[in-house]
């Protein structure tokens, strides 16, 4: 049987940082691989209510052991940091079982696990146990940086990593090992490091293969998203690796402003693709309907432009009449009003008439300040039409 004891000394519930960590310590009579494998690394974690929002990987960690002290975490957290003994069910890797918290203080009842039993017991200290493995878990606070950390990775050890990588694509698990060590080691370079080392490790392996290039990803240092949005502007990706890219800023928990900033210079982006006849309608359709995000002070006059184009395509009209909609000014209506006078699309001009109708019939609270603001005279023309036929909004 296999038995836990968790002791907490200490624990951030508000920091967003990963200044707590997770420490497994084994019995000390029998030492084998696996047992060092999981104690020579802390996990370190960030812990909010009782809740574990983000983990910050510690240089050297294995895989496998990760994902036991992943394990081990996904038991360990709360729903809340009770300020009284609760009783509730809860779901983790090992199944549903009844978890009592009081305080910082959790004990699970492994018999009543759901989808893994066990045989009831508890542990009767570390030194007098006979049967199984007894590990002690202890939360540390980790604000302060610890003594005798090793110093930062500089440029050649990067470089020598990716030549390393191109020489050991025989031993998947070697080149694991060592690409997230490059990973670790990106994070430690400036942006002016970071062109350099681009600059003389960003060939291909003999495999076509490009390992400081997918690192960089992985990162997730600002720097090196810096460096990925200067690459990017360059035209240095290929089409896959800027889905990639972009794919990657999606998760970026807390970007930081700089971040943002990169970011933003792709914005125009969003104007050549709803302009472009030659990209795909779905295309179209997402740029413009990423303007919902952006703020009611956003230049809007691509929207206006594309709902006014008798020539463009019914459903592009209707996500620009959609999204001009969402922050509408006297300007806007006017050109609603003109434009649904002329309008020659039955499929547009039954949408907007079917919204306006909608608006100004609706008792609905959150669409007063609107219905206030629309001018009298603001249906110039009824399309009242099959709803089955025609689009319509409801």
């Amino acid at each position: 049987m296999l038995f836990f004891s968790v002791y907490v000394n200490a624990a951030s519930a508000s920091s967003t940082q990963c200044l707590t960590s997770l420490h497994g310590r084994g019995p000390r009579r029998r030492v084998h691989r696996g047992e060092e494998s999981l104690e020579r690394t802390r996990l370190k974690f960030s812990l909010q209510g009782g809740k574990v929002t983000a983990l910050c990987l510690q240089e050297g960690e294995q895989v496998w052991a990760l994902n036991i002290k992943r394990a081990l975490l996904s038991m360990l957290q709360t729903s809340r940091m009770a300020s009284k003994q609760q009783l509730e069910k809860e779901t983790d890797v090992y199944g549903t079982c009844t978890s009592r918290t009081a305080g910082l203080v959790k004990t699970q009842t492994v018999s009543t696990l759901l989808l893994l039993r066990a045989q009831p017991g508890s542990p009767s200290g570390a030194d007098s146990l006979d049967v199984g493995v007894f590990t002690d878990l202890q939360f540390e606070d980790e604000g302060a940086a610890r003594p005798g950390k090793a110093q930062a990775s500089t440029p050649l050890q990067a470089s020598q990593t990716v030549r390393m990588l191109c020489s050991l694509t025989s031993d998947p698990q070697l080149v694991a090992q060592e690409f997230l060590q490059l990973v670790f080691q990106l994070r430690d370079l400036t942006l002016s490091q970071l062109k350099t080392l681009w600059q003389e490790a960003s060939f291909k392996c003999r495999n076509d293969w490009q390992p400081l290039l997918d690192a960089l990803p992985a990162c997730g240092s600002e720097n090196c998203i810096l460096l990925l949005t200067d690459l990017m502007r360059s035209k240095e990706l290929e089409e896959e690796q800027a889905y990639a890219f972009l794919t990657t800023i999606a998760l970026i928990p807390h970007p930081s402003p700089q971040i943002i900033n990169s970011i933003n210079s792709f914005i125009p982006l969003l104007k050549h693709f709803m302009l472009g006849h030659s990209a795909p309608l779905e295309l179209r359709l997402a740029a413009i309907q990423a303007f919902r995000r952006f703020p009611c002070s956003a230049d809007r006059s691509v929207l206006l432009q594309l709902y006014r184009s008798s020539q463009e395509d019914p459903e592009v009209r209707i996500a620009a009449y959609q999204q001009l909609m969402r922050c509408p000014d006297q300007d806007v209506f006017e050109v609603v009003k003109t434009t649904l006078r002329s309008e020659t699309s039955s499929q547009v001009g039954s949408y907007v008439w079917s919204h306006l109708t909608n608006v100004l019939r609706s008792e609905d609270p959150v669409k007063q300040s609107l219905i206030e603001s629309l001018p009298d005279d603001i249906i110039s023309r009824d399309f009242e039409a099959e709803f089955l036929k025609y689009s319509s909004y409801f």
